[in-house]
């Protein structure tokens, strides 16, 4: 995903997606990061809104419920 390598590239990919409203792309591009970092809060979060947009309720609970385990605070 460009320039910036590893899970940060893909989540800032990801975040272009989800800005031009391209969900699928998005959740990809999330969820490609999330395999090396699966306990991200930011991944978790930034897809689980992407999964919302797209309509996809059941995964954005599964997303949004580690997402709020693992935040801190």
């Amino acid at each position: 995903y460009g320039a910036v390598p590893g899970a940060l590239g893909a989540f800032l990919a990801g975040d272009v997606y989800a800005a031009q409203n391209k969900y699928t792309e998005a959740i990809a591009a999330y969820t490609k990061g999330l395999t090396t970092e699966p306990k991200n809060v930011y991944g978790l979060g930034q897809r689980g809104k992407a999964y919302v947009a797209d309509k996809k309720y059941a995964p954005a609970v599964a997303d949004m419920t580690q997402y709020i385990a693992l935040a801190p605070g």
